[in-house]
C-alpha cells in the first residue's frame, strides 16, 4: 500500500525550541495508539478478505462502518497504513456492492454473508434509497478520508459527484426542489428520491416488524400518520381498500416530503467546499439550514 507525506501550503506551524522528557500522559497515549494500530492489523486479516470486504455485515452502512474512523485514527498521528486500510476497505465495500453483481465471499457455509446490490455510480441506488440515519453512517467514512488526506482524486471526484445530487446539478438525481428548498423525499439515493413505498416498506416504518405479520416493534416505529390514523391496525395491509388508503397516506405524508434529518446532506455538501472551496457548496449548505430556520420559526 502507498502512503505519501500531505503538504498543506496555508497550514501555520509551531517549532519546539526546547528539548525536554515527555509527560507521562504523552507516553501512554503513544503506547495507547501502537496497540489500536495492532488491532486494527489484526481484525483486519482476521475478518475481511485480501481483496476488502468485511466478513461481519452485509448492508452497506455496515460495511462502510467497520472502518470509518480509520482515518480519524491516522489524522490523529496514527500509522501511515490505518488510512491505506481505510481506503482499501470504502473502495472494496463500494465495488462488491455494485447493484451490476451480486458478490457472495467465500467464507464457511455457517456464516453465509450475501452483500446487497446497493450502490449505483458509487453511491445508494434507489432500490436501497437511504434516510440520513443510515446516509449518514456511510458518509462519516467518506469524510474522515478527506481529514486524512485531502489530495487523493478519486475522493475528490466523489465529493463532488455527491453534493451534485442533492444540491440539483445531476440530473439522474432529481433530489432536490429548489422552489420549496426541500429535499424531495427522506429517502435518498443516485437515482432520485424515493416517492412511493410497497406494503411491507410502510408497514416497518409504521409498525417497526420486519416482515409483514410480524408483531409490532414500538421501538423500531420510524414514521406515523398521526392524527389522521391515530392507532394503525397490526394487519391493516389485509383489507385492499385500507391497504390502498393507508399506503396513499403514507406516500403524501412521510414519502413526498422533507424531514429535519435530512440536514445531514449538509455534512456531505460541506465536505465537497472542504475538498474544492466552491463557494456554490457553502450557499447551498446556507440556503437549506436557513430554509429550515425558517420553516421551524413559521410553525412556532
Amino acid at each position: 500500500m502507498h502512503s505519501q507525506t500531505v503538504e498543506f501550503p496555508d497550514m501555520k506551524s509551531i517549532k519546539a525550541t526546547k528539548v525536554s522528557a515527555p509527560a507521562a500522559w504523552a507516553l501512554m497515549e503513544r503506547n495507547l495508539f501502537e496497540l489500536m494500530e495492532q488491532s486494527a492489523r489484526l481484525f483486519t486479516r482476521k475478518y475481511t478478505e485480501r481483496g476488502g470486504g468485511t466478513l461481519l455485515a452485509e448492508d452497506l452502512d455496515d460495511l462502510y462502518e467497520q472502518f470509518y474512523n480509520y482515518s480519524l485514527f491516522y489524522a490523529m498521528g496514527a500509522a501511515d497504513d490505518m488510512l491505506d486500510i481505510h481506503l482499501h476497505q470504502w473502495n472494496a465495500a463500494t465495488r462488491i456492492s455494485d447493484d451490476s453483481i451480486r458478490h457472495r465471499p467465500n467464507i464457511h457455509e455457517d456464516f453465509v454473508r450475501v452483500y446487497r446490490p446497493s450502490i449505483h455510480n458509487e453511491f445508494w441506488n434507489l432500490d436501497e434509497a437511504a434516510e440520513w440515519y443510515h446516509l449518514g453512517e456511510g458518509g462519516t467514512a467518506f469524510y474522515h478520508m478527506g481529514l486524512g488526506d485531502p489530495t487523493i482524486s478519486e475522493n475528490v471526484r466523489r465529493a463532488r459527484r455527491f453534493a451534485a445530487m442533492f444540491i440539483g446539478e445531476d440530473p439522474e438525481a432529481p433530489n432536490w426542489d429548489p422552489e420549496h428548498r426541500i429535499l424531495r423525499s427522506p429517502f435518498h439515493s443516485s437515482q432520485g428520491p424515493k416517492l412511493e413505498a410497497d406494503t411491507t416498506f410502510a408497514n416497518v416504518m409504521l409498525l417497526g416488524g420486519r416482515r409483514l405479520g410480524d408483531p409490532g416493534n414500538y421501538y423500531g416505529v420510524r414514521a406515523s400518520l398521526y392524527p389522521i390514523v391515530e392507532h394503525l391496525e397490526a394487519r391493516w395491509f389485509e383489507n385492499p381498500e385500507r391497504k390502498q388508503q393507508i399506503l396513499s397516506l403514507f406516500d403524501k405524508l412521510v414519502m413526498q416530503c422533507d424531514t429535519p434529518s435530512s440536514l445531514g446532506a449538509t455534512a456531505l455538501v460541506t465536505n465537497a467546499y472542504l475538498y474544492t472551496g466552491d463557494d456554490r457548496y457553502k450557499q447551498w449548505v446556507l440556503d437549506y439550514t436557513e430554509a429550515w430556520m425558517e420553516r421551524t420559526q413559521r410553525n412556532g
